[in-house]
């Protein structure tokens, strides 16, 4: 097996990731919320950042209740992940955290990253977040959300017995990805919204995160969900100054047109 080529430059070894949080790492205790439109990619998005934190000598399990394990086995081998994080289908929230437990007593050294891909209701997504911030662990999830939406409304969140108000309670960063729909295109692009970023209400000592936008762009082929060189939201009449994305067009120019 070929050695992970580590970018020393880059926090999370993803740019659009680097850039959300603001070129800083994840802040400990944090809880990422990603919710996506079926086939929109949320599932490639995670299973990159979990192959590129485990390459940065973080611990990363990647528990998921939506897809068999072969399945994930034959999207990481068509991705061509190498770092080989950890991987789980255990469906009881209470087993999943107790297993965590013992691997991150195994290293505690390691900063521990914890990936759930399931259907979420308040309870699991308490549960979630109260794991993070006892054991200053970082959970992000990747819930469930039918439908062709731009973001999920109200009426999404009651019926996944979930409460906006009490979701935002929960999470430091909240992410919708869609496919970006476009006469003529083949259905290759993707909107990444950023519903809510890091604030230091609920982790006091964390930064806020610097976003210059409401949305980012990304590329989704069968090498992985990649950056778009049309990165940031057009409302934004200038150039993105982030190191990480310099390859951005002015705003006048439509790379999809």
């Amino acid at each position: 097996m070929k050695t992970k080529t580590v970018t020393t430059d880059s926090h999370t070894g993803l740019d659009y990731f680097d850039y959300i949080l603001g070129g800083e790492d994840f802040p400990d205790s944090s809880v990422t919320f990603l919710t996506g439109t079926p086939g929109a990619g949320k599932t490639t998005m995670m299973l990159m950042l979990a192959d590129e934190l485990h390459a940065r000598s973080a611990q990363v399990v990647f528990n998921t209740t939506e897809e068999s394990l072969y399945q994930i086995k034959m999207t990481a081998d068509r991705l061509n992940l190498q770092s080989g994080f950890g991987l789980s289908g255990e469906s009881n929230v209470l087993k999943l955290l107790k297993n965590c437990d013992k691997l991150r007593k195994a290293t505690p050294t390691k900063p521990f990253f914890l990936i759930v891909e399931s259907t979420i209701d308040i309870e699991i997504l308490s549960q979630l977040t109260s794991y993070a911030k006892e054991t200053t662990c970082n959970v992000l999830i990747i819930a469930q959300y039918w439908g062709k939406l731009k973001s999920p409304t109200t009426s999404d969140m009651l019926y996944m017995g979930l409460c906006e108000n009490k979701v935002n309670e929960l999470v430091d960063l909240r992410l919708h990805l869609s496919v970006w729909p476009r006469q003529g295109d083949i259905n290759f692009l993707r909107k990444l919204n950023i519903l809510k970023s890091y604030s230091i209400s609920r982790l006091g000592f964390v930064y806020e995160s610097q976003l210059q936008c409401e949305c980012i762009y990304l590329c989704l082929d069968r090498l992985g969900m990649n950056s778009h060189p049309w990165m940031v939201d057009r409302q934004y009449n200038r150039f993105l100054e982030s190191p990480y994305h310099r390859r951005c067009f002015p705003y006048g120019c439509d790379p999809c047109i």
